[in-house]
């Protein structure tokens, strides 16, 4: 490298390394001062041919550009440096500053994942996009279940689709471990639905045991406690007939509405909110995976999260979950409005 350019880029990197507005100005004396380098060449271009002083005029006086340049940049970003530690007590409390916190549905996810821990039960994952075999055929759904049809569910192909309910997943554990086992599925599910109790992406909890005594009396209390858990108070609970395909029986349950006596809004003046849906796991379904209906029996809920939030916070709008609103989730910035 000539020495022409040579001397240049070490100004650049000698700019750069300087940490003090002192070792700045010395900087400045050696590349741009009388005596420099950049001085000796341009006083010498008077005895410059014309065609030399055409090549390298330009060139000198661009690189004094960028070196005054730097040196000026450099300048600034020490003293504003300077500015800002000059006065600083490190003993000094910290100003009031804004902390982000956890999404409430989040907060819920947390708080149910952490009572089925407790009880033994294993997190289990899955896919989103899912296929009809695992989302429909093996929880017993015929092909003309209506939760097939198009106007409820999100399809790729004929085959893929975004999954309905993460009981897919129970599926896939089903078919990957032997009995006894206690799983839950916890995730994100989709259905064509909007309105203020739905939306088109929602969260659920699913979990199923599968052992050779699992009856309804233990699912029973199994979910009152969790229910009383969550909403941290002893909930009054009543369990109705119902029909899934993928259990039998199969029951839904609603808790007494914990925000009047007689009737109000939220629970649409019947005293009553539902809350889940649950049952005996179909011995169809276990034949599906491979278990033996006959030695070993399963009970499994659906527990949709965001309703939970719903209703221990009397939320009017689920929507309202999903906009990102700062005022709306503001409310529930601390973590002991769920924990």
């Amino acid at each position: 490298m000539s020495e022409q350019h040579s001397w240049f880029n070490l100004a650049l990197i000698e700019i750069s390394d300087c940490s003090t507005v002192n070792q700045l100005e010395q900087c400045k004396a050696t590349y741009l001062g009388k005596s420099s380098f950049l001085s000796k060449e341009l006083s010498s271009m008077s005895k410059l041919s014309k065609e030399e002083k055409k090549i390298k005029g330009p060139l000198l006086n661009n690189q004094k550009k960028i070196l005054t340049e730097k040196f000026k940049l450099k300048r600034d970003s020490l003293s504003f440096s300077n500015a800002k530690t000059k006065n600083l007590d490190p003993t000094l409390p910290l100003c009031n500053s804004a902390f982000g916190s956890l999404h409430p549905i989040s907060q819920a996810f947390i708080k149910a994942i952490s009572f089925f821990e407790r009880k033994n039960f294993i997190i289990a994952d899955g896919p989103e996009i899912e296929t009809e075999d695992y989302n429909f055929t093996k929880l017993n759904l015929d092909e003309n279940h209506p939760a097939r049809d198009e106007a409820d569910t999100f399809y790729f192909s004929e085959d893929l689709l975004l999954r309905t309910h993460t009981s897919s997943v129970q599926i896939r554990s089903m078919m990957k471990h032997k009995p006894p086992m206690r799983i839950i599925s916890p995730g994100r599910v989709y259905r064509k639905d909007s309105d203020p109790t739905h939306t088109p992406m929602f969260h659920q909890l699913e979990g199923f045991l599968i052992s050779e005594n699992a009856n309804l009396s233990n699912l029973k209390s199994t979910l009152k406690e969790f229910l009383s858990y969550f909403f941290e108070s002893d909930v009054e609970m009543r369990l109705r007939p119902s029909f899934f395909p993928f259990t039998e029986p199969s029951i839904e349950i609603d808790i007494q509405c914990m925000n009047c006596n007689n009737g109000c809004s939220l629970c649409k003046n019947t005293t009553w909110l539902e809350v889940l849906g649950c049952g005996m796991i179909n011995s169809k379904v276990l034949e599906n995976v491979g278990v033996d209906s006959e030695n070993y029996k399963g009970w499994a809920f659906g527990i949709g999260i965001d309703r939970l939030v719903m209703i221990k916070h009397k939320v009017p709008d689920l929507r309202l979950m999903f906009t990102g609103n700062i005022d709306f989730l503001k409310q529930f910035d601390k973590a002991d409005e769920i924990f």
